[in-house]
């Protein structure tokens, strides 16, 4: 397949502990992937981000290997599948992570574009080959089973986060690299060097996770069975009746003492006064 077009989606998200912007590590392995497809020649990568261009962590990509991180602006919370749809109609091949760590729905995003653009989606893929007409997926199954699914035409791969592909941080291509926003051109350029400045809105809307103590469940009380083996063998496949005691004569004094020894002997009553 020649002069393919692959485009690959990015996300950014907070750190659970110290809320710093990141990179996703699901999209950084589809990013290693189109790379690898790219090194074979015949093929141009395109990263596209919906979101804001000044998020920091969308340099983390540039160090990642993308040359240009192309941004279809949007506001905290919008939904970017419309602009996503539109955006992307030109594509051969889109590749994306199988979600993003944050937001609500986002593993339902490659599914959404799939209908949107009335294209297969191909999930949990750890390889893609590109053919004649279309591209060869080697699938993640469960219990380490693989198998290959071919589709022709364009497509949309979710890729899985074990994904092979080596990725290599490099400085000198996150200060190289720029963030563009969509239809501004070089104008809408965004430094590297400004890129990783937080905005003071940015860390306002963020509310970091409430950490809180688990609530400790009560524990039934079960008597320690301190019999043999073989005792216990006996009894799991005696079928009699079960060891247990009904007292139905005497007051309730009787009746407590009953239980407070049963309690005693099984270690359920405590010894301290």
């Amino acid at each position: 397949m020649a002069d393919t077009r692959i485009a690959v989606l990015v996300s950014v998200e907070r750190h659970p502990v110290s809320g710093q912007w990141r990179r996703n590590r699901n999209d950084a392995a589809a990013l290693a992937l189109a790379l690898r497809l790219a090194a074979d020649g015949g093929v141009s990568v395109e990263v596209i981000h919906a979101g804001d261009a000044a998020n920091p962590a969308l340099r983390d990509y540039l160090a990642l290997g993308a040359g240009r991180v192309e941004v279809l602006p949007l506001p905290a919370g919008a939904d970017a599948l419309p602009a996503l749809a539109m955006r992307l109609r030109g594509a051969d091949l889109v590749l994306c992570g199988s979600a993003a760590d944050n937001g609500l729905g986002s593993g339902m995003l490659p599914y959404l574009l799939g209908e949107a653009l009335g294209r297969a989606v191909l999930p949990q893929a750890l390889d893609v080959t590109l053919k004649a007409g279309g591209i060869e997926s080697l699938q993640f199954l469960p219990k380490g089973r693989r198998r290959r699914v071919e589709a022709t035409g364009a497509s949309i791969v979710c890729v899985h986060p074990l994904a092979g592909g080596e990725q290599r941080w490099s400085h000198a291509k996150a200060v190289g690299g720029s963030v563009v926003t969509a239809g501004t051109g070089a104008a809408g350029a965004v430094a590297s060097g400004q890129a990783g400045v937080q905005t003071g809105a940015q860390a306002a809307a963020w509310q970091p996770p409430v950490v809180e103590p688990a609530t400790r469940k009560p524990r039934r009380l079960k008597p320690v069975d301190r019999r043999s083996g073989h005792a216990r063998m006996s009894a799991a496949v005696d079928t009699g009746g079960a060891g247990g005691q009904v007292v139905s004569d005497g007051g309730s004094v009787e009746k407590a003492q009953v239980l407070l020894r049963y309690l005693g002997e099984h270690g359920l009553r405590s010894t301290r006064t």
